[in-house]
């Protein structure tokens, strides 16, 4: 279940999404660990946006204690080194490879993660070669759709899931 930011920076509402979500079935939580100036360089809203949206770290390690408490793992993309103790904070803490990340990164660089904490967002341009499949064989895998849902790619979407078997989607 993706909150992202529309907590709008309330830990109580952020609490409450991720009840909801684990109530109707999510099997994870995905929040968004910001730093306002670094994601408004690249974000597609105002820097006063991204601020008003902010958790302190401790408020986003609160949500993650609070996924754990309830049964729903939470776990953060994060925007800037500012927050990087949230994806770091248990050892059995969930961490995400982005899609722009997954497209820069190598085969080598891959298997390093290659673990079930690790969920990787697949963008639909990425070059699934064998040693790309193989490294991330154990990861979670998200197919990253386009933010117009008319531009989805659903034979490239077919396509993954026959090389990688069990696949997501992540619906922008």
């Amino acid at each position: 279940a993706e909150i992202g930011n529309h907590h709008l920076g309330s830990t109580e509402t952020a609490k409450t999404m991720i009840y909801e979500a684990h109530k109707a079935g999510a099997h994870f939580c995905k929040m968004q660990a910001i730093d306002p100036y670094v994601v408004s360089r690249t974000g597609s809203m105002p820097y006063s946006f991204y601020r008003a949206c902010e958790l302190t770290t401790e408020e986003y390690l609160e949500c993650q204690r609070y996924g754990h408490s309830i049964g729903i793992p939470v776990f953060f993309s994060v925007f800037g080194e500012k927050h990087r103790l949230v994806s770091r904070v248990r050892r059995d803490a969930l961490h995400k490879i982005s899609g722009g990340q997954f497209n820069g990164l190598s085969a080598k660089q891959l298997q390093e993660h290659n673990n079930t904490r690790t969920i990787v967002s697949i963008p639909g341009d990425a070059n699934l070669t064998a040693e790309k499949c193989i490294a991330i064989s154990q990861m979670h895998k998200m197919f990253v759709t386009p933010y117009l849902p008319d531009k989805v790619d659903w034979d490239r979407y077919d396509v993954m899931k026959v090389k990688l078997g069990r696949l997501g989607y992540s619906d922008h």
